[in-house]
């Protein structure tokens, strides 16, 4: 199993005939993102253990401004916290919202998901 997957990550992916592979549900997206009034913010994550999830569903866009796309935001884990912390609703993650880059990485989905499994804070 994916150490993402571990971290209450899910990844929708797509094989190389374009059909969908071990995916739950979903799709990935092969279109570019709606860029009329980009914003972009940080959100800064402190795992203290490995019991500590994330509490996102997320996908992987092939081809867009943004390698990852939040699908889903859970009731509770990391990011419901810091989503009930910050004062300014639009510095919260939301479905639809793209990460571009997860602790100075950007790249494909597959290296920033690899920062998620290996550290403890995360910044996006």
């Amino acid at each position: 199993m994916d150490d993402a997957l571990d971290l209450d990550l899910v990844c929708l992916d797509f094989g190389a005939d374009g059909t969908e592979e071990d995916a739950p549900e979903g799709n990935i997206d092969k279109g570019e993102p709606d860029e009329g009034d980009a914003y972009t913010f940080s959100v800064s994550l402190a795992k203290r253990d490995s019991s500590d999830l994330l509490g996102l569903d997320v996908k992987m866009v092939k081809k867009g401004a943004y390698p990852i796309e939040v699908v889903k935001v859970k009731d509770t884990g990391l990011v419901a916290q810091w989503n009930a912390s910050v004062p300014k609703p639009e510095d919260r993650l939301r479905p639809g919202d793209g990460i571009i880059e997860i602790n100075g990485v950007r790249g494909t989905a597959q290296s920033m998901l690899a920062i998620v499994a290996a550290h403890e804070d995360l910044n996006m």
